[in-house]
């Protein structure tokens, strides 16, 4: 945004050209699919944010670092529509007062959205460091771990205090240039300040150096030794673990078929490695080549500005898109996200169902398995109660409590199933949740239900 200084003649002389560069392919690459992926995005994040924000066994998990780096992408891809789609569509339609309403915020929105930038590169790091010294045997870099947890607030207050740092003094080296020469709806212009023309090599290099190069190369250090040390750890109890079968004369294909079994854990960091380390190259390698273009020869940059135009807008998308990314490497990766995020959609669905349809539903699915179980009570206490004479009063009342059961099963099941789909006491193992717990398992999020103590017969009484 800040390519160009007061005194360049390209701008003096009107020949940035406002309303013939954003033509239909700028409005498409922008207007349409940017703003698109932008929104996808927004919502994404929004969701990873509810899923992480709701879910009791998220919270239990280490899992700070995706719900800040969701709340900073939804800045990110807001900040996106602000300054650019806002900025095309406006010039490709004319719409003068919405360029003037853009002048009056892009210095705002263009300093927050490079905040936020580098807090999600930071963001990433942290999260990698830690799974680093989470796999790594030595005592030391264990305490160092628990230290950072501990003090994960600090940890992101001195994140945001670092980012602001770097990228805050933006919002005083660029400022908005009046050209009067030039047409009403290209007279405002973001230009760079010319006070700091003589220290933008550092800035630039210091900057990109700060929040994109070192960021990468500790992230592909991290994530890679990470995957090595998940192979050495493999290694090493398969080799146990044939050394154990070997002494009791069991090594079969089953123990081979547990050894790839147990190899998952390698695929999934490995995947792991590949999308975040793919996605994060993605989003910062055309960004920077442009950037190096821009501060390394603005001329050619003045002679193939349209180009220079076209290349930044697909940097900026492929950031954009980096940020709509995240839910799905998260579900790829984690089965826990996974889960908790479908439960997140079946919740939604449950709760938007109208209590008639959710009536017919638990009749049409749970009816005949709950009618089949009481009936199967009823006849199998005749003969339970048969060869016990001193139980023979309790035998009747209780055949007789079933019966009622039976007889009122659609009314006392729908009342039971609702009561019961927001009690908050379900303890589940989570190392041991079998894939098909997570359907079952929409209550872990409600809020706390306080019940009652009921006796048979006031049930009884009240149908």
């Amino acid at each position: 945004m800040d390519l160009f200084r007061p005194n360049d003649s390209f701008i003096q002389n009107c020949q940035l050209n406002l309303l013939e560069n954003t033509d239909i392919t700028r409005l498409l690459l922008v207007g349409f699919i940017g703003t698109s992926v932008a929104v996808i995005s927004i919502l994404c994040n929004f969701l990873l944010l509810y899923v992480f924000s709701t879910s009791r066994r998220l919270r239990r998990q280490n899992y700070a670092n995706p719900v800040v780096l969701a709340l900073f992408d939804i800045i990110v891809s807001a900040s996106y529509i602000l300054l650019f789609s806002v900025n095309v569509i406006a010039y490709h339609f004319r719409i003068g007062i919405l360029i003037t309403i853009w002048t009056v915020y892009v210095k705002y929105i263009y300093v927050i959205k490079h905040i936020c930038e580098s807090i999600c590169n930071f963001l990433l790091v942290v999260a990698s460091i830690e799974r680093l010294f989470a796999n790594c045997p030595q005592g030391t870099q264990k305490s160092i771990l628990v230290f950072m947890v501990r003090k994960k607030v600090s940890v992101f207050i001195s994140l945001l205090i670092t980012a602001t740092i770097i990228k805050g003094t933006l919002f005083f080296e660029t400022s908005i240039a009046h050209l009067v020469n030039c047409p009403l709806m290209e007279r405002y212009i973001p230009i760079q300040n010319s006070i700091v023309d003589d220290f933008s090599a550092y800035r630039f290099w210091g900057r990109k150096s700060i929040t994109v190069i070192i960021p990468f190369i500790m992230l592909i250090y991290c994530n890679v030794r990470i995957v090595s040390q998940l192979k050495i750890r493999r290694r090493e109890e398969y080799e146990q673990s044939i050394k154990k079968r070997s002494l009791r004369g069991s090594v079969t294909s089953a123990s081979i078929r547990k050894h790839y079994n147990d190899k998952k854990g390698v695929r999934v960091a490995t995947r792991t490695l590949v999308l975040v380390v793919g996605c994060y190259l993605f989003s910062n390698s055309l960004s920077t080549i442009v950037n190096f273009w821009e501060y390394s020869n603005l001329k050619t940059v003045e002679i193939n500005y349209y180009s220079f135009l076209i290349l930044s807008d697909v940097a900026l998308l492929l950031t954009i898109f980096g940020c709509a990314l995240r839910l799905f490497i998260y579900c790829a990766s984690d089965g826990r996200i996974r889960k908790a995020t479908g439960r997140a959609f079946f919740r939604w669905r449950y709760k938007a169902l109208p209590m008639e349809v959710q009536q017919n539903q638990l009749d049409r699915w749970s009816i005949v398995v709950v009618s089949n179980s009481l009936r199967s009570n009823l006849t199998n206490m005749n003969g339970m109660f048969a060869s016990q004479d001193w139980l023979c009063g309790r035998s009747k009342r209780a055949k007789d409590e079933l019966a009622f059961l039976l007889q009122n099963r659609r009314k006392i099941l729908v009342d039971m199933t609702f009561r019961l789909s927001i009690d908050p006491k379900s303890h589940h193992n989570d190392e041991h949740e079998t894939a098909e717990d997570w359907l079952t398992d929409i209550q872990e999020e409600d809020t706390h239900y306080e019940r009652n103590s009921s006796q048979f017969r006031s049930l009884q009484a009240h149908i």
